[in-house]
């Protein structure tokens, strides 16, 4: 944003490589990618339909069992005959080696008495002076070739070391379909991924819901240098940076290179061609065009999980929160899908909240505090429950059953803003007063921090200590000037002052801050601090002006104390209103 006035009035109207680390570079790609062994993608239909039906017959067929068909020899070369069977007890040794599927003629899976739900078969076929290696999965019941896998090409003396991976995108296949967890992510992936690969990808993914960004980036990062085609691992960074940094603008960049780095690649399923628009529209600030990518995302993928849970994310984020909560109760949180998911509470009890289905609210936040006793966000999501429902002393008593954690702060902190939009105002003074007692309760160490002095500085302006609050915030403004954060809580306390030039000096320069990914939120902290100084029209345009440049905390919250004397105010209401 380039606006020169501190508030407006109303009417106004790539490549892999560049992800650097992240990215797939020729240094990092598999030693078999060299100039006599190349990786493509081709099928060959191995079982006709009858064969598979008459091998069905009088038997249950089982999904997770394979069966693992000798590969063809085409090469016209009888020498090569020991070969195919020789690749399909290493790909059959490989599968039993994922744990997740059983091959038909080990001992676990012949005492099942089940037909194979799926076939791995291939062919050995001869292209000039080389050899060519091709494979694919097949489900038996319809003979419907689900993953491909290849063409390969060695030489008759590297053919035994090169088979390897066809061998890992085998295991990565059956682990991408059939993983208890993230199985149905197999629906939405073309050519299977290395099994190595895709094993760090998963690492990353339970590091990720656990809230462990970095380390859930490092091992994205490591799926990445194995394996250069799997996008997923590189869809990942870029939501990682785009969502759980981008709020403050940090990240953008790093979101950006990893978009772009997918752009580049080829061969995406339709799932994951939205998933990338999705991302994009993200990083533009494009709320709508999230809404769009998301919902032809779980349309093109209508059994994967993670394009639903995206669905009902996105429609929350433009006001859709009807439609949110009703994508999200097509899910089971207690499923292995979203096990360990407890973004899927937030998303519900946000939007069940600002619908004012408080008792639904609650009954949602205590089965997430029984799926997540120790998740403090939980906690956030049952103690809003209560204020809303009136229910004072039990949303005090949560809160002091926390004090002990070291991110109580935040707790109490979003506790005393609730209280604060339903109106309990002396209650909200006690709930900040425990606050303070709390951050005075910390070690030396913990309370010289910038997150520690950021939370008293926002105690005492709530408190209405405005010198105080001034001058912890001074301090930190002073260690990070470009930090909008810091300089938006300035802007606000000088407002509380009745320091209007300075609070409009502050508001300008948040309005001409340079920085990518911020998705509003200066105009939303301007907004805040127009609303504080009486300006209510240019709040509310401001609030406009954010929503257009990706902000939907609107949508989600009615907590945000900078905006309280808004309330009831026609042009806000409207503009917060539930759509449809």
């Amino acid at each position: 944003p380039t606006d020169t006035r501190p508030f407006p009035t109303m009417g106004a109207s790539g490549s892999v490589r560049a992800v650097g680390a992240v990215g797939a570079t020729a240094s990092a790609a598999p030693r078999w990618r060299t100039p006599v062994l190349a990786l493509g993608a081709t099928v060959v239909v191995i079982a006709a339909a009858f064969g598979v039906r008459s091998m069905m017959r009088g038997a249950a067929v089982d999904p997770r069992l394979f069966a693992v068909r000798p590969f063809e020899n085409k090469t016209g070369d009888a020498s090569f005959e020991s070969r195919g069977q020789g690749i399909a007890d290493r790909i059959g040794s490989g599968l039993g080696e994922t744990g997740v599927v059983q091959v038909a003629g080990s001992s676990g899976a012949t005492a099942k008495r089940a037909a194979p739900g799926m076939i791995v078969s291939g062919t050995l076929s001869r292209q000039g002076d080389s050899l060519e290696v091709t494979a694919k999965i097949t489900d038996a019941s319809t003979a419907v070739v689900l993953r491909t896998i290849g063409p390969l090409r060695a030489t008759a003396a590297t053919l035994d070391a090169a088979i390897e991976p066809v061998v890992q995108r085998a295991m990565g296949g059956a682990a991408m379909m059939f993983d208890e967890q993230y199985g149905n992510q197999g629906a939405t992936v073309g050519q299977p991924p290395l099994y190595q690969a895709y094993r760090e990808y998963r690492a990353g993914e339970d590091l990720y819901y656990q809230l462990q960004y970095p380390a859930a980036i490092a091992r994205f990062r490591a799926a990445v240098s194995l394996d250069g085609t799997f996008m997923y691992p590189l869809l990942r960074i870029a939501t990682v940076y785009s969502s759980a940094y981008g709020y403050f603008g940090v990240g953008f960049a790093q979101a950006d290179s990893a978009v772009k780095s997918l752009e580049a690649l080829r061969g995406w399923t339709p799932s994951e061609s939205y998933n990338i628009a999705f991302l994009r529209a993200v990083l533009k600030g494009d709320l709508t065009g999230q809404y769009r990518a998301a919902q032809q995302m779980s349309d093109a993928a209508p059994g994967f999980a993670f394009a639903t849970y995206l669905h009902a994310f996105s429609a929350g984020r433009t006001g859709r929160l009807t439609e949110a909560v009703t994508v999200l109760q097509t899910l089971d949180p207690d499923g292995p899908t979203l096990r360990g998911r407890v973004f899927y509470y937030d998303y519900l009890t946000y939007a069940l909240h600002m619908l004012g289905e408080f008792r639904q609210e609650l009954i949602a936040a205590e089965r997430a505090k029984r799926q997540y006793p120790d998740a403090l966000l939980v906690r956030v999501h049952e103690i809003r429950a209560l204020v809303a429902l009136g229910r004072i002393d039990d949303a005090y008593a949560r809160t002091d059953d926390v004090r002990a954690l070291p991110a109580a702060g935040a707790v109490m902190l979003a506790a005393t803003k609730e209280l604060r939009a339903h109106v309990h105002a002396a209650e909200a003074k006690v709930m900040l007063g425990k606050l303070l007692a709390w951050i005075g309760s910390r070690a030396p160490a913990e309370a010289r921090s910038d997150a520690m002095r950021l939370l008293r500085a926002q105690t005492l302006e709530l408190l209405g200590q405005f010198d105080g609050a001034q001058a912890v915030t001074d301090s930190l403004v002073a260690a990070q000037p470009r930090n909008d954060l810091y300089l938006g809580l300035s802007g606000v306390i000088a407002a509380r002052k009745g320091d209007r030039a300075t609070a409009e000096r502050i508001a300008l320069a948040l309005g001409v801050s340079d920085r990518p990914g911020l998705s509003g939120v200066n105009s939303a902290r301007r907004a805040g601090i127009a609303a504080i100084l009486g300006d209510k029209d240019a709040a509310v345009q401001l609030l406009a002006d954010a929503i257009s440049q990706g902000y939907s905390d609107i949508y989600w919250s009615d907590s945000d104390t900078n905006v309280e004397s808004l309330r009831g105010y026609p042009p806000f209401e409207r503009l917060r209103k539930p759509r449809q």
